[in-house]
């Protein structure tokens, strides 16, 4: 295997390990309004996040796939930014408990517009 698809396959288990602990947060904050307080699964995202971002990075460097080049890459930057920004407001306190819910399955949702974008290219 080359050192390439390596890297593709560690970005591919990130995102799964990503939006598993994302589920896995959201679904006791979100659905049944009980934070999780365990210290690890309030670092263990961002960790796992920077890493899958990097090996993104690395990937679009390696392929010489550039954003403005690339419609479908430019496109999935701008809907993880979405993304991002839909579960901050999930996970904010102060959002309303219905609007929590409704942003968290928006958030899904990108997640899965990504997702798809990703194994079309």
């Amino acid at each position: 295997m080359s050192a390439y698809l390596l890297l593709r396959h560690v970005h591919v288990t990130l995102a799964l390990i990503s939006i598993g602990l994302f589920v896995l947060r959201g679904i006791p904050r979100v659905v049944l309004q009980h934070p999780l307080n365990q210290r690890w699964l309030r670092i263990a995202p961002h960790i796992n996040d920077t890493l899958l971002l990097l090996s993104g990075l690395v990937l679009m460097i390696w392929s010489a796939q550039y954003p403005p080049a690339h419609v479908w890459l430019t496109l999935k930057l701008v809907l993880l930014v979405v993304y991002i920004l839909l579960g901050i407001a999930a996970f904010r306190a102060t959002t309303a408990p219905g609007l929590q819910k409704l942003l968290f399955v928006m958030a899904l949702a990108v997640f899965g517009w990504i997702v798809a974008i990703a194994l079309t290219r």
